[in-house]
């Protein structure tokens, strides 16, 4: 009787984690990511271009990298209001 309970449970947890696995994903396709940067040129904001790229990729989202090619602060609002 104890083996039979066991097993029920067994069944029971293997059922709960697979239904659990057949979720929709929790992003959208047509979701954008926009990462505005101080200065897209600088080697730093290209590595974290790169991270933001295979995030992006590992979602199924699209990402995008903008800002001035200079540091210019006004520049950069500029870029960050035409995102929004």
């Amino acid at each position: 009787m104890k083996s039979n309970r066991v097993g029920v449970v067994a069944v029971s947890c293997l059922a709960v984690i697979g239904l659990a696995s057949c979720q929709t994903p929790y992003h959208e396709q047509e979701e954008r990511y926009v990462f505005v940067a101080s200065n897209v040129n600088l080697p730093y904001w290209q590595e974290a271009q790169a991270g933001l790229t295979d995030a992006a990729k590992q979602l199924g989202v699209k990402s995008e990298l903008t800002g001035p090619e200079k540091f210019d602060p006004q520049e950069q609002l500029r870029a960050f209001q035409k995102v929004v």
